[in-house]
């Protein structure tokens, strides 16, 4: 696989050479110009080697999905997709873009509004050359394609592509040798199990909720909540929750920052009788509720701490 040459606007006067291993690679000063499309945009450092991409790939990352938009040295647009958060899904839209482009991953950037993540991973592991933009400045350069300056998954992606070809000198590369970059990617597949296991404990807890036709489902369909945790582990039986005391649900509401449902919102509909459940369902409901909240708290916890850890590198 081709060694990707980068040439970083952070470390002054060194450029990556154009073989070698990934260990070995020096990085270099991004020109201080604008980069007209042509059919190589060559970036330059003192007594350095030039620098090409002849292909442009923006992704606006999704959490389920992504969308990407592949430009030629043209900018015109050779592809485009909506890619599933999936590794087999991902690693056939690697092959598709190498397919349109028929070269290898050393003449093709990558642009996105993140700089870490499993996406990102991917990306360096297979040898692409990956650049990172703050996303205020996407919202500058989609008035490009946009007057109205609208969010499209599929426009962000062309966004991001057209702006990495036109000015690279927004973007940050991601840096495949930088010593922080290990522990950032384990952080960030920590982050991905925590997400998913997060998800199967929501889900876990939704099915609870449906067997005893929950108020709370209409105040929080997806049971995503952390509030309703918060009530939910303080009160896991169903019979305790029309009995729940106005000041608590306030408090909890306030503690975290709830405007969208009011304390007489959670109170009447605590108290509007539901569906009625076979008898030791209930009893059923507050064993598994007791065990699973406290695991989803658990898990949320630990996501908000990797994620501040992350922010921190």
């Amino acid at each position: 696989m081709p060694i990707l040459a980068l040439c970083l606007e952070h470390l002054p006067e060194t450029c990556a050479p154009t073989r070698g291993s990934w260990s070995d690679i020096q990085w270099g000063v991004a020109p201080e110009r604008s980069y007209k499309a042509d059919a190589f945009h060559e970036r330059t450092t003192e007594g350095a080697c030039p620098m090409t991409f002849r292909w442009y790939l923006g992704v606006d990352w999704g959490s389920e999905q992504h969308a990407w938009c592949l430009l030629d040295a043209e900018g015109a647009v050779q592809h485009e997709a909506v890619v599933s958060h999936t590794q087999a899904a991902i690693a056939d839209a690697l092959r598709v873009v190498q397919r349109h482009t028929g070269t290898g991953p050393s003449d093709v950037a990558v642009g996105l509004e993140i700089g870490h993540g499993v996406l990102v991973d991917t990306f360096l592991d297979h040898g692409w050359a990956v650049f990172a933009i703050n996303p205020k400045q996407v919202d500058r350069f989609r008035d490009r394609f946009s007057a109205a300056g609208a969010k499209d998954d599929r426009r962000d992606a062309r966004t991001i592509a057209d702006a990495l070809r036109t000015d690279a000198r927004a973007f940050r590369a991601i840096d495949g040798t930088d010593p922080r970059l290990l522990p950032l990617r384990e952080l960030s597949r920590l982050l991905e199990e925590l997400q998913v296991e997060q998800g199967r404990l929501v889900n876990r807890v939704r099915e609870q909720l449906y067997r005893v036709d929950a108020a709370w489902l209409r105040l929080s369909p997806a049971a995503t909540d952390p509030w309703l945790w918060t009530l939910l582990q303080e009160a896991p039986h169903p019979e305790r929750w029309p009995h729940l005391a106005r000041r608590r649900v306030a408090a909890v509401l306030r503690a975290h920052q709830i405007r969208r449902v009011t304390v007489d919102q959670v109170m009447d509909a605590l108290r509007t009788p539901g569906l009625r459940a076979a008898p030791g369902v209930a009893e059923a409901v507050a064993v598994r509720v007791a065990s699973l909240v406290p695991q989803l708290r658990l898990v949320y916890a630990q996501g908000r701490a990797t994620r501040h850890q992350m922010d921190r590198l």
